[in-house]
Order: structure tokens, then sequence, then C-alpha cells
């Protein structure tokens, strides 16, 4: 299976194994984001299912803490999601084309929190309708690591890649404060290892048993 990420005059094609595949549809919290009572970082030990808020206010350093700790605590490896996977999970296994610009506004308003819809905030996670794999937010909401670095497209075809090693860092899904215009599946920005900011927290993957 395959998905062709477009950017402004630029596309390339990644391949991903089923077996990965299958194994993203097993995301930690699919249905609900790891969750805050309110802003700020909080431990392993902090986290509830019950709370209703992403995770914001978190650095890319932090965020593969968290991951090392909640290994350490559950005995599964944890980590955070490649740029690849992250797509391949937010699109749902579909290339995600609409015919027309309202049709897209349409769908980012049912199931994606920006500009046009938050009222200048971030929303309790599954307030809006899921993805065709069952992942809420995926767009919207809170923008989110990813455990890549930064570089530029390679223009052959690739199969389940893993990003450069460099201090920048992509983030994925736009957040409460993106325009509909910026609220794209292949949509990424890069940034430092250690920068924090009130639209970006994270998700995490489970690895198979």
């Amino acid at each position: 299976q395959s998905i062709t990420r477009s950017l402004a005059n630029h596309s390339r094609t990644v391949r991903i194994p089923a077996n990965v595949i299958a194994n993203l549809r097993k995301y930690l919290q699919a249905e609900r984001k790891l969750a805050q009572a309110k802003n700020g970082m909080h431990t392993v030990d902090d986290v509830s299912e019950e709370l209703g808020l992403p995770v914001e206010k978190v650095t890319w350093e932090e965020a593969r803490a968290f991951c090392r700790k909640l290994s350490e605590r559950r005995e599964r490896p944890y980590r955070l999601p490649t740029e690849a996977e992250w797509e391949m999970a937010a699109r749902a296994g579909e290339r995600g084309h609409y015919a027309t610009l309202a049709e897209w506004k349409e769908w980012l308003n049912a199931h994606a929190w920006q500009s046009w819809n938050a009222k200048g905030k971030s929303h309790p996670v599954g307030e809006l309708k899921p993805n065709g794999w069952g992942l809420c937010d995926m767009i919207g909401n809170v923008e989110e690591w990813t455990a890549d670095g930064y570089g530029p497209y390679p223009e052959e075809a690739v199969t389940d890649p893993a990003g450069f090693e460099n201090e920048r860092k992509v983030v994925r899904g736009n957040g409460w404060v993106s325009s509909y215009d910026f609220c794209r599946y292949a949509s990424r920005s890069a940034q430092a290892a250690d920068y924090r900011r009130s639209t970006i927290g994270f998700r995490v993957v489970a690895e198979a048993r």
C-alpha cells in the first residue's frame, strides 16, 4: 500500500508494509490522546484516560522521555511515530483528496479543531468525528511531535522510511490556531527538540508484542 504526500510543488510516494499498517491501528490512546487536567507538563503517573484535554506545552525531548518512562512502567515499547507512520494514520490509508475547497472545509469542521471553529483554545479529545481508523484529532486541536528529524523529501519512492537525524524535529497535524488552508495531511514544520509552545503535543505508538 502506498500514499502520496503533496506539498507546494512537491510530492513523494511512501510504501508502508502491511504489518506496519496493522500496527498503526494499535496507536496507544487511539480514540483519546494522552490527556491532562490542565495545561502544563505532567508525568506518566499524572496521566488519566478520564481527563479530556490533549497534552500541550511539551518539548520533543520531554515527549521522548515520557515514552521511555511509559515503556518501563508497562513493560512494552512505546515511542513517537515516524513522520511516515503519522501521515498514514492521519489519512487512515486513504489519499484524502477532495474535489473542492468547500468539501475540505466541511470535512475539517466535522473532524478538526482549527481557527475557524476552535474559538481560540484546544478542546477535549473525541468531541469531533474520528477518521476512518477511529483516530481523533489527527488534524487540528494540537500539533504533534514525530520521531523524525526534519529534512527534504527524497525524489524516489521509499519504503517505511525513518527521518533525518538532526536537531530540528518534524511537527505534524496543525493545531487550533491554524487556518483551514494550512490544515492538510501533508503540512509539516520543523522545531528544535527543546522548543515548547501551547499548540504542540504528542501521541505515542505501542509496538506490537
